[in-house]
C-alpha cells in the first residue's frame, strides 16, 4: 500500500489511493480486454443488448414513465417551491434563462452526436 500512497501523492489526489486505483484498475482492465478481444466483446455485448431489448423494454418504458410522472407531481405540489439555497437568496438566473441554457445544452449535445453519427452512418449505409 505504501506505492500506491506515494503514486496518490504524487499526483496530488483528494481521494483514497485504494478506492481511485482499484477503480482504474478496472476501467483499464476493461478498455485492454475489449481491445484485445473485439469480437468476443462485441458478440457479448450484442447478446446482452438483444436480451435486454427483448425481455426488459418494459421495464425501461415503466421506468421512465414512472421518473416522469414522478417529476410532475414534485413540481404541481408545495415541494415545487422548495428553494435550493439561503431563505433570503435570490435565483441568479431567471426561468427563461434557465430555459434557455438547457434548450442550448440539449440541441449542442444532439449537434455534437449526429456531426460524427449521420456521416458514419452514410458510409456505412450509402443512401441510393
Amino acid at each position: 500500500m505504501p506505492i500506491l500512497q506515494r503514486a496518490h501523492d504524487a499526483l496530488r489526489l483528494r481521494t483514497s489511493p485504494g478506492i481511485f486505483f482499484a477503480s482504474a484498475a478496472v476501467a483499464i482492465l476493461f478498455v485492454v480486454v475489449t481491445i484485445a478481444f473485439t469480437d468476443a466483446v462485441d458478440q457479448i455485448f450484442s447478446t446482452a443488448s438483444t436480451w435486454i431489448m427483448t425481455n426488459l423494454g418494459w421495464f425501461y418504458i415503466l421506468g421512465v414513465t414512472t421518473f416522469l410522472l414522478f417529476l410532475v407531481g414534485i413540481a404541481l405540489t408545495r415541494y415545487g417551491r422548495v428553494r435550493l439555497g439561503g431563505d433570503d437568496e435570490r435565483p441568479e438566473h431567471s426561468n427563461i434563462t434557465w430555459f434557455s441554457m438547457l434548450f442550448a445544452a440539449g440541441i449542442g449535445t444532439i449537434l455534437m452526436f449526429w456531426a460524427v453519427a449521420e456521416p458514419i452512418s452514410h458510409f456505412a449505409n450509402p443512401p441510393m
